[in-house]
């Protein structure tokens, strides 16, 4: 059995909706680590909601120290026992997690509680953040009636899409090209969600100095889009039928 324990690492995640598997982009975030990162997380262990709130966070960063190789490690502090603790990473209240950068000393606070528990992607930005690496951002294109990532309400929206990008630590976020004269360096990728007014020439220009410039863009054109999106897409052999 000791042999077993020591000698066998594969892990497998049997819950339905695999919680406990981390993301890809995570995986790539704890390969990257050049400093090692720790988590001090405060809970009250007399209280009931800390204890559970403690147990499913818990789970989350066992699995963020296993997939680390040893780059991140965490530590339960009670603040009512150790108040200088507390006082020290600035906590005044329970539920809280500070990740802190070894080296540096960056440090970035998340909470979590049993009705909003903390979620892999509040993790792994906390550890982006005090490890100074950058998060990737996925731009929506406004200005044309595109649909909206934040539309949550109408069947056009695409807020879980959206959810889907921040559960894979991606960031979300509008670009009006009429405002921001090029596609920012950090874009993973812009999205034209469907639009329905035709760009101004500059903004067209912007979209094709990003894509030479080996961008990723993806179109997701309704029917009837507007020419000029059009004659942007032949230029790239790919042509939009009628209706």
């Amino acid at each position: 059995n000791f042999l077993f324990y020591d000698l066998v690492s594969v892990r497998a995640d049997f819950t339905a909706t695999k919680q406990f598997n981390l993301a890809p982009q995570t995986l790539q975030v704890l390969e990257s680590l050049n400093e090692p990162v720790k988590a001090t997380a405060f809970f009250v262990l007399t209280n009931s909601e800390d204890q559970q709130a403690w147990s499913s966070l818990k789970d989350l960063l066992d699995e963020y120290k296993y997939r680390s190789k040893g780059k991140f490690t965490y530590e339960l502090v009670d603040p009512q026992e150790q108040p200088s603790v507390a006082k020290q990473y600035n906590v005044t209240a329970s539920e809280t997690v500070v990740f802190e950068d070894t080296k540096t000393g960056r440090r970035q606070s998340i909470t979590t509680s049993t009705q909003a528990p903390a979620q892999e992607q509040d993790i792994t930005g906390a550890i982006l953040a005090v490890s100074g690496q950058k998060q990737k951002v996925v731009y929506f294109l406004t200005g044309h009636n595109e649909r909206s990532y934040s539309d949550v309400q109408s069947n056009d929206g695409y807020a879980v899409a959206a959810r889907g990008l921040f559960s894979d630590n991606y960031s979300v976020q509008s670009l009006d090209l009429l405002k921001t004269p090029d596609v920012p360096a950090d874009a993973a990728a812009l999205v034209i969600a469907g639009p329905s007014k035709d760009p101004q020439d500059s903004e067209i220009s912007a979209i094709e100095k990003y894509l030479l410039n080996g961008g990723n863009v993806l179109f997701l054109m309704d029917p009837n889009t507007p020419q000029s999106f059009r004659d942007l897409l032949a230029k790239w052999d790919v042509k939009l039928g009628t209706g």
